[in-house]
């Protein structure tokens, strides 16, 4: 994600409230002792908005078939750097796991229909698709796969191509 994007998504206020909830996720989980309440937490962790805003970025990044340790270092410091550091990398890269288990264990459909059941808000799904259109410039544009990853999501939101092209077009900077 461009300078210019991270900006962007700085400044919609979903986007810092997403954060917030999960930091606030992320801490009680690490606070957690007991193993029950462990998986309570994991179990909170993976129904996030923010974790389905970092799985529409996971989707996204592994439509070509395949996800790079470079690409999973590149979304976790750029979505770190969103969140001012609120999330630390490492925050971001277990949600990468996360997403990612959620995709091999789902398949990319299903976890899509997941998300848009967990972002229900038109702000919010903004904001999540905004951080997946993200991801799909980097590396010099959109390839075949990104963009019929990108059009499911539309779809999954209720949205006309035409909203998804403006959402690309502001997220692209």
């Amino acid at each position: 994600m461009s300078e210019k994007v991270s900006s962007f998504l700085s400044n919609l206020p979903a986007f810092d409230q997403m954060v917030q909830a999960q930091k606030q996720v992320i801490n009680e989980a690490k606070e957690s002792s007991a193993a029950q309440a462990a998986a309570a937490a994991a179990e909170s962790l993976m129904q996030t908005k923010l974790q389905a805003t970092v799985d529409a970025a996971y989707v996204i990044a592994a439509a070509d078939g395949s996800t790079s340790p470079s690409e999973v270092t590149h979304i976790a410091s750029k979505m770190s750097a969103a969140t001012s550091n609120v999330l630390t990398e490492s925050d971001v890269q277990d949600m990468i796991g996360i997403s990612a288990k959620k995709l091999g264990d789902s398949g990319q459909e299903a976890l899509i229909a997941k998300m848009a059941s967990t972002i229900t808000d038109a702000t919010e799904r903004e904001t999540a698709f905004s951080v997946a259109a993200a991801v799909s410039w980097t590396g010099g544009g959109i390839g075949v796969k990104e963009g019929l990853a990108l059009q499911a999501i539309s779809r999954a939101f209720g949205w006309e191509m035409n909203h998804m092209h403006k959402l690309l077009g502001k997220a692209r900077g």
